[in-house]
């Protein structure tokens, strides 16, 4: 494990799939893809891990066999960082970050592990990939430290399986989770004080642990500075970067089967997209405009009347 995927454009083009609304349509209805077997012929190239930034993006760098598993993780919310299907490692996987989960998915991911333990397995980010058949005897959960998860099969579970229905195979362990807010990168002020930002960080292999600069005597706008973190006053949270601020934002306003692109999102939300994230800054839609507008009638309307009455009660004093 450790390497992403990624398909040649002219080949990916050639087999109909240029379009990535296409693909939504296709990937919306699940029997669809046993009548696609052509994503067997997209040409691979190994390229370095990387967490996924848009859901338009996913079709480009996870593995063909965890293709739809990996889209319905993004639109639950919840982070992807490597996938696999390689016969060298008779693995068929995708691995996200077990602290990146909502309360509600860490209790539904040790429940399933202990229900299916070869296909759902938790190891501590700081030690090595390799075979994980027995990580989950050995492992003990500490949510202070970067766990991860890695779920998926081995390659004789899928033995007599077309690329296709791997696909849907792999998509049932993604199911038992639930929607939530996406958390990777993303840090509460108490979670940033506590040094958990620095902890969580996925360079820890053989380096020490980096300390919190700051306290409870610093500012948000301090906290930020010290931390090398992004905070937002509309969300009060802080952010590792850019991408963990997108993902962000997008997961409150996208929901599970949303097959709208980033654009739509941010038009129907009233957020604002720019090259390639959204932003927390609020765009002024037409709407905000014509209510707005009734707000400030309305209240020139009770001014008006206010002013009338305070004349009528001067009129009753002054005898008229």
């Amino acid at each position: 494990m450790g390497a992403i995927t990624d398909y040649d454009d002219s080949e990916y083009e050639k087999n109909g799939f240029g379009n990535p609304r296409v693909l939504r349509q296709n990937m919306e209805n699940q029997n669809e893809i046993l009548s696609n077997p052509h994503i067997l012929k997209l040409e691979k190239k190994t390229e370095a891990m990387q967490t996924l930034t848009s859901l338009s993006n996913v079709v480009n760098v996870a593995d063909t066999s965890t293709l739809l598993a990996c889209q319905l993780l993004y639109e639950k919310g919840i982070d992807t960082f490597c996938s696999n299907h390689e016969k060298d490692t008779r693995l068929s996987e995708i691995a996200i970050h077990y602290n990146s989960l909502s309360d509600e998915n860490k209790k539904i991911f040790l429940q399933l592990m202990q229900e299916k333990p070869q296909n759902y397995i938790i190891i501590d980010h700081r030690i090595v990939f390799g075979y994980p058949s027995i990580y989950n005897e050995n492992s003990i959960i500490d949510e202070n430290f970067p766990m991860d998860i890695c779920l998926g099969y081995r390659e004789f579970e899928l033995d007599d399986m077309s690329e296709e229905e791997q696909n849907l195979k792999i998509a049932e362990l993604i199911k038992p989770l639930k929607k939530q807010t996406y958390m990777q990168g993303v840090y509460t002020r108490e979670d940033v004080i506590s040094n958990k930002h620095n902890r969580m960080k996925c360079d820890l292999i053989n380096k020490e642990e980096k300390r919190c600069n700051s306290s409870d005597k610093n500012t948000n706008q301090e906290i930020s500075k010290n931390e090398g973190l992004i905070y937002s006053e509309k969300y009060d949270m802080f952010f590792a970067d850019d991408d963990s601020k997108s993902r962000y934002i997008e997961s409150l306003y996208r929901k599970e089967n949303d097959w709208r692109t980033d654009e739509e999102i941010a038009i129907d939300a009233g957020i604002e997209y720019k090259d390639g994230h959204f932003l927390d800054d609020y765009v002024v839609t037409a709407t905000d405009i014509v209510k707005t507008s009734q707000l400030h009638q309305t209240g020139i309307s009770l001014i008006s009347k206010f002013k009338n009455m305070i004349t009528k009660v001067k009129d009753v004093f002054r005898g008229r």
